[in-house]
């Protein structure tokens, strides 16, 4: 059985739901994350439009800003992938934005340190978002936070889906959804479980370039979108807390076996820091490349988060070397403790 691929659908019929309630009262559902996050810019387009960013990123969180024009300064993150508070006071200054976007880390919830380093951003004027796409079950929701947003699609077997939710509401309910995206990606989650059903690699093969091309529809700018009624219906058909279970018992188990692991390093966190079900478990690996073929060839699929698009993020030699080393080792609902244990056995084979 493969372990990372993309996630594979059973259907491709939809159910009626009811109205979604996932994120909370007055929360406002996007077909992705990075569009929630282009409403914000948009909203306060008219503002000085200085934004700070962690140096450590998804390209999909730094496109939306720079597509409404968008001065961007990235304040550090450490190896133990938390707010550097020092940086991140100075790059204030400096810099002096009026919009901040922090993530907490796989699983971590930002602890009273970092809380406190944003709450004196807040007490200054500058307006922050907490993205929890990396931590999509917290329930911290600090009231220093003017937004939570965050992406459910990577997360569970959906086409799309995200969420923002805040105190000044941003309604989706006139977007119209994502039709050509939703359809090429589900036809390519159907394709993938085909292929796990049949074992035929022929439908892999075609799973895969349906995928491509699904990326495709998303890869020539941002334009705000509703998620679709498909996606909401596999959502709330979904059994959260069978997932957050099985997601903290893979990483409790990855990071008990692999603590003392020669060939790679584990993220320097207590495992009572990893507060909420993690999205991936995080490692650093010296020759990544390597290491990541090694795993392919055992069907094991550990995707790099995030590749360099933007070089202007590289701002100090610590942020250069995570980028570099860091992988993320599968953890999601569909894996157990057999799935785990295939992959320790792997990892500690290779050289």
């Amino acid at each position: 059985m493969e372990i990372g691929s993309i996630y594979s659908l059973g259907t491709l019929d939809t159910m009626p739901h009811p109205p979604m309630q996932m994120a909370g009262e007055g929360a406002a559902y996007f077909s992705l994350c990075r569009e929630a996050l282009l409403s914000i810019a948009i909203k306060y387009r008219n503002s000085a439009k200085r934004v700070l960013l962690p140096a450590y990123t998804c390209q999909t969180v730094i496109d939306p800003f720079l597509q409404e024009g968008w001065a961007i300064c990235y304040y550090g993150i450490s190896r133990q992938l938390r707010i550097d508070t020092d940086d991140l006071s100075e790059k204030f200054k400096v810099f002096k934005p009026n919009l901040c976007v922090a993530h907490p880390y796989y699983g971590a919830d930002l602890n009273q340190k970092e809380l406190d380093a944003l709450s004196e951003l807040k007490n200054k004027g500058c307006c922050l978002v907490e993205d929890l796409t990396q931590c999509v079950f917290s329930t911290q929701r600090s009231e220093i936070f003017d937004y939570f947003t965050g992406s459910y699609r990577k997360w569970f077997p959906i086409p799309d889906g995200a969420f923002l939710v805040g105190k000044e509401n941003i309604g989706e309910s006139h977007l119209e959804e994502n039709a050509d995206f939703v359809k090429t990606m589900a036809d390519a989650m159907y394709l993938r479980g085909v292929f796990q059903r049949s074992g035929d690699v022929n439908v892999k093969e075609i799973s895969r370039r349906v995928g491509n091309m699904a990326i495709s529809h998303i890869s020539k700018g941002i334009n705000l979108h509703g998620m679709s009624s498909f996606s909401k219906s596999l959502l709330q058909q979904s059994d959260l807390e069978a997932s957050m279970k099985q997601r903290f018992e893979n990483y409790h188990f990855l990071y008990k076996n692999l603590a003392k692991a020669h060939n790679v390093k584990v993220v320097d966190r207590k495992m009572e820091e990893i507060t909420c079900a993690p999205l991936f478990f995080p490692i650093y690996v010296k020759e990544r490349t390597a290491f990541q073929k090694h795993l392919a060839q055992n069907e094991i699929y550990a995707p790099v988060l995030w590749p360099v698009h933007t070089k202007e993020l590289l701002i100090n030699d610590t942020i250069k070397q995570m980028f570099d080393e860091i992988l993320m080792l599968p953890i999601d609902q569909r894996y157990g403790m057999e799935d785990m244990k295939r992959m320790i056995d792997v990892i500690l084979r290779i050289q």
